[in-house]
């Protein structure tokens, strides 16, 4: 394991998760075109559940008002790829096991138990946006899991076979590599690949 990392798993300071909390709120203010809500002087865990209850609000209001949820969802992808970028460059992220690494570290982080094998097979069995989103809300958000894992990988896919908030104990998920005869096979039966909806 690379000495960024090391430490990163070591001690990952309230105000850093803070920090990357607010670039998340950033893009989805900015997706779902409302203004973010303050987390001036809460406490992280605190910030958490206003940007649970955020999400979730503003996907229940996008439905209602019938926006493209596909357009929503790309966009959440796009901007949590960037942010899954910089990070692997930050952690120095390489390979499989680097990823699944810096994915338990990264979800960790936000209340998510994310387990991950050398294969890329991914269990989350404990979320605490489980608590709080719909089903359908889930489906919308977790675009920015695929996004984040892409980004992270240099552009592998990440897949959700079952979730949580679609009453199962467990989320499970597949990561690809890149360039993999699966990966290739994967993207092309998903015209919609980033959102998994075909």
């Amino acid at each position: 394991m690379n000495v960024a990392m090391k430490i990163a798993e070591s001690f990952v300071p309230a105000f850093l998760k803070k920090r990357q909390l607010k670039k998340l709120f950033a893009l989805a203010a900015g997706v779902f075109k409302s203004e973010a809500p303050s987390i001036a002087g809460l406490s992280f865990e605190e910030s958490l559940r206003v940007f649970a209850d955020y999400t979730q609000r503003e996907t229940v209001t996008a439905i209602k008002r019938g926006e493209d949820l596909n357009v929503i969802k790309w966009k959440l992808f796009k901007g949590a790829y960037e942010i899954g970028d910089r990070l692997r460059k930050f952690l120095h992220v390489t390979d499989t096991g680097d990823i699944m690494k810096a994915g338990r570290l990264i979800y960790g982080t936000l209340g998510i138990n994310f387990l991950g094998t050398p294969r890329g097979e991914v269990t989350i069995n404990k979320c605490f946006f489980s608590e709080i989103y719909s089903a359908r809300t889930c489906r919308v958000i977790s675009s920015l899991d695929e996004g984040m894992m892409a980004g992270l990988s240099h552009g592998g896919a990440f897949m959700f076979s079952q979730r949580m908030t679609e009453g199962f104990d467990s989320c499970r998920a597949n990561f690809i590599p890149k360039g993999t005869s699966d990966e290739k096979s994967y993207r092309s039966g998903h015209r919609c690949w980033w959102c998994n909806c075909c």
